[in-house]
């Protein structure tokens, strides 16, 4: 998978204890963080923040460009060798600074997940020498830890998972660590993994499913658009998603085509993810306030424009608004998307794809929203969610709404010790 399409995502713990859950194994944490995540991660690093003896928020990303070099290759040049320790430490401060979101959180878990092609099975701190991949691992996470540090978050504890074996990366001999060099069992199937599967966490198959189907190839076989300012079109439209969108009926194709067909138009597409968060009075109210919407809409709805209600969807769109949205709303709305892209033309098919993403972003789920936004921008790349999200995701920045853990959506609702 490129690198473009993996990016660094927190996924916050529940609150909600319905449930105690013990890791007594390696195979069970690796079951605790496919299942937070949604799928199985290689190549990567893994932070998992830590509240006493209870696991809290997973982040994961890439493994940097400089440390698969590095890994591969080896490096000798003083100013990779720099650039890498450069990279690491503040690799360590990101990580850090987020997970300390996760509030309570003392200490953070560092789990480095390779692959069977790694030219070193053997990753305990007596493998190899100067320039070995250990060597350079380790040389990776003693950065990652100095930047950890600068936050007064440490890091307590790191691993690798390599050719599925768990080392930890400080662990001299196979003889002083219980599970150093142990098998990792198939994290599928164990104690963890059969609870958080009931508790309506699954593991995807495959987490690039997460795309949408492709767009419909005869656009002349589909509705028009109505016209942007149309106010009655406007009013029925809201009125269809706010009945769907509480019912969770299945959508028949024709349907789908009438809802999906304003969504390349930016005021309609804002109306529908606001009204999804917080009601479409409350939408129709905040977009009055700009003159965004048909004039007459704010009368059918019995409201008037608010300023309030202006910032309230500004706010929205950056999960900066403190307030909970309806998670239950938005995971339908995420769900119809699969449905809506085949019936739409490409503008709207593009903004279907960037509302999907920008529920994933708002989940904590970088990763899935960019795999989102490559389809949105291969649509239309003129796309203007898109190319914003785009942005931020890359940027690391992550939806305020994953860093509160009352707020953050989740469909873990258990605690795991």
């Amino acid at each position: 998978m490129n690198a473009s399409n993996h990016r660094p995502g927190l996924l916050p713990a529940s609150d909600i204890v319905s449930r105690r859950l013990t890791v007594r194994e390696p195979a069970e944490l690796m079951a605790y963080i496919i299942h937070t995540l949604g799928f199985e991660p290689t190549r990567s690093w893994v932070g998992v923040a830590i509240r006493n003896r209870q696991l809290g928020a997973v982040m994961r990303g890439d493994l940097l460009p400089s440390m698969e070099l590095a890994l591969t290759h080896g490096i000798a040049d003083p100013d990779e060798v720099d650039r890498l320790e450069h990279e690491a430490q503040s690799l360590g401060q990101f990580v850090a600074t987020k997970l300390k979101h996760d509030i309570e959180s003392d200490r953070i878990l560092m789990v480095y997940l390779l692959d069977a092609e790694s030219k070193a099975p053997d990753m305990s701190s007596s493998a190899g020498g100067v320039g070995s991949p250990p060597e350079i691992l380790r040389q990776i996470d003693r950065c990652v830890r100095r930047g950890a540090a600068l936050t007064e978050l440490p890091v307590f504890e790191s691993w690798v998972i390599n050719e599925r074996r768990v080392w930890h990366l400080y662990c001299r001999e196979r003889g002083f660590c219980a599970t150093q060099g142990s098998a990792v069992k198939e994290a599928r199937g164990t104690y963890v993994s059969d609870s958080l599967t009931l508790l309506g966490q699954p593991i995807e198959a495959d987490h690039v499913a997460v795309c949408l189907p492709e767009p419909c190839g005869d656009p002349a076989s589909l509705p028009a658009a109505p016209y942007e300012g149309d106010t009655v079109a406007c009013w029925n439209w809201t009125r269809q998603w706010d009945d769907v969108l509480n019912d969770g009926r299945p959508l028949a194709p024709e349907e789908a085509a009438l809802l999906v067909a304003p969504l390349g138009m930016s005021v309609w597409r804002d109306l529908l993810i606001v009204g999804a968060c917080f009601g479409f009075e409350t939408a129709v109210s905040g977009l009055a306030f700009s003159a965004r919407v048909p004039d007459g809409l704010p009368r059918l709805y019995e409201t008037t424009a608010s300023e309030d209600n202006a910032w309230l969807v500004a706010e929205t769109l950056t999960g900066r608004t403190g307030l909970s949205p309806d998670w239950s709303r938005l995971d339908r709305l995420r769900g119809y998307c699969s449905d809506l892209v085949p019936q739409a033309s490409m503008p709207a098919a593009a903004a279907t794809a960037a509302t999907a993403a920008w529920i994933e972003w708002s989940r904590g789920r970088g990763t899935r929203a960019t795999a989102l936004l490559d389809q949105a921008l291969s649509w239309d790349v003129t796309c203007s969610l898109a190319s914003l999200l785009a942005e931020a995701v890359s940027a690391g920045l992550i939806n305020p709404w994953a860093l509160n853990r009352k707020i953050a959506w989740s469909g873990r609702d258990r605690t795991v010790a």
